[in-house]
């Protein structure tokens, strides 16, 4: 007969269901004797946010979206035709979108923004100075003791030119713009993973001056994509141009000194004259076969050009009157509210843990 093994009995801290269900009915009577606290709670955390939220200013949203065109810029025909001119290969059409959106919020970009003049208001200024008056920024830092940045009016674009003041203030405005940290911008950008659209979407406390900074944002956003996108090939057209031109008007020159030769021969052509003549008809001949060359080389350098040039398709524009954003108090008392109470509610449970715990014996 084989020994039975010996039975022990459960270990005195070993946690059984009806511990459990225990506990809970024990927290949960806990809470109902407390209930006018956690309801207190609940009402004074609502009322709190709800108040602040009436007190939060009306803001105004505009958004503008566009699209990059992304199809190929020329494939192996273009290359091999670029080859031929010493041009090198073919264009990438694959433009980085998250590249656009990097630029969107650096400082070269939204300092030609901030210096670019809008109308607010029937008023036309630096975007920067109204956006100084649309937060009342000069009040801020006068109550700050920055009486020299109150006091600061941006003349001129050169940054060169610039007093140290000058330059913190903008990169201050710099950051209003685009956040950092914490704190949203007036101004974000994003794009639609499905479709590949930008969104460059704007809100401040200014309705023309919403609809203003995506309109400014987007404009040197573009002109200074396309302008380093391109800045390769537009030099060699330049330079080819250039070329072209220079041969077109020595072959110009070239043909009425052999004109003005013959003419002067008057039809009676000694061996002297036959000598220059022929040297400016050979010299003719090989103009025209440089500036024929040169010509097939500044069609195919301007084709280049045109394919590599990045095509921005704006699908909608922010217009008056634009989207008012109005702080719901409703629902920011609801959610204070909501939070208030598990908050004592975990604050309750908490203690009386801790009450227990320290009320069994060591």
């Amino acid at each position: 007969m084989e020994p039975q093994s010996p039975q022990y009995p459960y270990a005195d801290n070993e946690l059984t269901l009806r511990d459990v269900l225990l506990g809970i009915i024990s927290y949960a009577k806990l809470l109902w004797r407390r209930k006018w606290w956690i309801l207190g709670a609940g009402l004074l955390g609502a009322a709190i946010f709800g108040y602040l939220a009436t007190r939060q200013p009306v803001t105004y949203q505009g958004s503008l979206t566009f699209m990059l065109n992304e199809e190929e810029g020329g494939g192996g025909g273009l290359a091999s035709i670029l080859g031929q001119v010493g041009l090198g290969g073919g264009a990438s059409s694959e433009y980085n979108l998250e590249k656009i959106v990097e630029l969107s919020k650096s400082q070269l970009i939204m300092q030609r923004v901030l210096l670019d003049t809008i109308s607010v208001g029937g008023t036309e200024d630096r975007l920067a100075h109204h956006l100084m008056t649309v937060y009342d920024l000069r009040a801020q830092w006068r109550e700050n003791g920055r009486e020299d940045w109150a006091t600061v009016h941006f003349a001129h674009d050169s940054l060169d030119g610039w007093t140290r003041t000058e330059r913190k203030i903008i990169q201050v405005l710099h950051k209003k713009l685009v956040g950092g940290g914490s704190e949203a911008g007036l101004l974000n950008t994003t794009i639609d993973p499905n479709t590949n659209i930008l969104r460059m979407r704007g809100e401040s406390l200014h309705e023309e001056f919403t609809q203003q900074i995506v309109e400014k944002a987007y404009q040197h956003l573009s002109e200074f994509y396309v302008e380093k996108v391109t800045a390769g090939p537009r030099s060699t057209y330049r330079k080819l141009k250039t070329r072209t031109d220079s041969i077109q008007g020595a072959l110009q020159a070239n043909e009425i000194a052999l004109a003005s030769s013959r003419d002067a021969s008057l039809g009676l052509i000694q061996a002297r004259d036959r000598v220059k003549i022929d040297r400016l008809q050979r010299k003719n001949q090989l103009l025209n076969v440089m500036y024929g060359e040169a010509v097939k080389n500044l069609a195919t350098a301007e084709f280049t050009l045109s394919t590599m040039t990045p095509f921005f398709a704006v699908v909608d524009r922010p217009f008056l009157p634009l989207g008012k954003i109005n702080p719901s108090w409703f629902n920011a008392a609801l959610r204070a509210g909501v939070i208030a109470i598990f908050i004592i509610m975990g604050g309750l449970v908490c203690w009386r843990i801790i009450q227990k715990t320290l009320e069994q014996p060591r």
